[in-house]
């Protein structure tokens, strides 16, 4: 059925051994491209939204880019890792499967959900008082989203893969610092920060947690397309449309060229236009 992705599987917990700085550095790469990607790199994919409960909510298609972010955001040796940009947007679909606009009530009426679209300034990086990565995330104006405490980071080396795992919990955003340019405020951020937002009026809740599983093939002539895949699933507030509870979205997204990402694009927005022509979006 379309959208039905389950990752209890995928996302057990296996031996992996803690991230070394050359390992953070890698995944950045991995995940948005390396300081010369030009363009940054595309992912596509789909998933499901559900209740805690286990009813499916939604169906949902996505695509994404992510791009490194080369000023004030190249590690140096006192942080390694990298900043990124996240620009991700996903459309809700009916649940059955059958391609539609998810809609939901509106008085006498029936409206379909706006798609969720942001754009946000990750990173990832050492951190001086934890062995684990230091994790959060800011708008493109520089203020930041939310923190994130990374409960579990690990690498695993298979014989035809290397995979990536990280789990955080959102924190809530500092304050009182007052305004802050870019690079402060992603000073301490990382990949996992690009979900602690996917929720949209759970975007930064405390308790939120985000789980990330990175997978790279590393087969003899493998290309830096085929086989890279991107789990992703987060537990917290339901979305603000479908009222109050927990909620579970989950992703698989798998990397591809720039031809196929502009086409899933230019396909999601002329599912959501509105009768008036316009793209209706729900932003964080």
């Amino acid at each position: 059925m379309r959208g039905a992705v389950s990752h209890a599987i995928l996302f057990a917990t296996a031996a992996a051994r803690p991230w070394s700085p050359a390992a953070i550095s890698d995944y950045v790469r991995e995940r948005a491209g390396g300081p010369r990607a030009g363009g940054g790199v595309f992912w596509v994919g789909e998933g499901t939204l559900r209740r805690a409960s286990g009813r499916r909510i939604a169906a949902l298609d996505c695509v994404e880019s992510a791009e490194r972010e080369c000023s004030g955001g190249e590690a140096g040796p006192e942080a390694p890792g990298g900043a990124f940009s996240v620009r991700r947007l996903i459309v809700y679909r009916d649940p059955s499967g059958n391609g539609t606009l998810l809609h939901v009530p509106d008085g006498r009426a029936q409206k379909p959900v706006p798609p969720l679209e942001y754009t946000h300034v990750v990173r990832i990086g050492a951190s001086s008082a934890s062995p684990e990565p230091a994790v959060s995330a800011a708008r493109a104006d520089g203020s930041e989203v939310a923190t994130g405490r990374t409960l579990r980071s690990g690498l695993r080396q298979r014989p035809l893969s290397r995979v990536f795992t990280l789990d955080v919990q959102a924190e809530a955003p500092r304050r009182g610092r007052g305004s802050r340019s870019k690079a402060e405020a992603i000073g301490r951020s990382g990949d996992a920060a690009a979900a602690l937002l996917t929720g949209s009026s759970g975007a930064g809740v405390p308790g939120t947690i985000e789980e990330y599983e990175l997978r790279v093939p590393r087969w003899p002539g493998s290309s830096p397309l085929l086989g890279r895949e991107l789990l992703y699933r987060r537990t917290g507030p339901c979305p603000s449309w479908c009222g109050a509870g927990v909620c579970t979205t989950e992703l698989r997204l798998r990397r591809c060229r720039p031809p196929l990402a502009k086409r899933t694009l230019a396909r999601l927005l002329r599912d959501c236009l509105d009768t008036d022509g316009r793209a209706s979006r729900e932003q964080e």
